[in-house]
């Protein structure tokens, strides 16, 4: 392939990648998905809408270790609660091979598993909506990067709870009441969810 063959092939490849869509929605031989692009406000509407009382999601970046490691464990306590479960990717909502690579792994533990929503790229500062660099230098995890899911940590979370913005992540919501808790990274038992927010959300949840 010729270098200017080579070029116009990257460059189209990353115009139909970087194409925004409200839902993103993929198939290949081993996974199909739907990622929707919410607002914090639309998240609420969500937990508003579903069955159960109460709603929890989970933050997610595939590309922190600590978070693949973790995230099991927040993924088995919801699949013991009664509650709406849902996983929330931080990136850009245009990296569709980072969302596929995180979804292949999240399926590992539920194949059938497919409540996948994806922050809104409008948190970003204008400045900030068109990555610097893209393609060839990612910047997983820089302030830029991760400057919509500070906002959403900033802004959404209601006064005493921890405004870490740490993976994962879990975020619960009751019908019309909105957020009423949010774990915390303990550095003792070295986890985003350990036994004490445990006790706090299964009390809080079966009560």
């Amino acid at each position: 392939m010729s270098s200017h063959r080579l070029i116009l092939f990257l460059l189209t490849s990353c115009l139909v990648a970087c194409t925004p869509r409200s839902v993103r929605e993929a198939q290949d031989g081993q996974i199909s998905y739907a990622v929707t692009s919410v607002m914090p406000e639309d998240i609420q509407a969500i937990a508003d809408s579903c069955n159960e009382e109460y709603t929890a999601v989970c933050s997610y970046e595939h590309m922190c270790a600590f978070c693949r490691e973790d995230f099991p464990r927040v993924f088995a306590f919801c699949d013991t609660m009664p509650v709406n479960f849902y996983v929330l990717f931080v990136v850009r909502e245009c990296d569709s091979v980072y969302i596929h690579e995180s979804i292949q792994a999240i399926k590992k533990y539920d194949e059938s598993f497919d409540n996948f929503l994806i922050l809104s790229d409008s948190l970003f500062d204008p400045e900030n909506k068109k990555r610097r660099n893209f393609l060839f230098f990612k910047e997983y995890g820089g302030h830029r990067e991760g400057q919509k899911y500070i906002k959403y940590v900033d802004n959404y979370v209601p006064a005493g709870f921890d405004d870490g913005c740490y993976t994962p992540r879990l975020f619960l919501y009751r019908k019309r009441d909105g957020l009423v808790y949010v774990t915390h990274y303990d550095e003792q038992e070295n986890t985003c969810l350990p036994q004490q927010d445990i006790k706090e959300l299964t009390h809080i949840i079966c009560r």
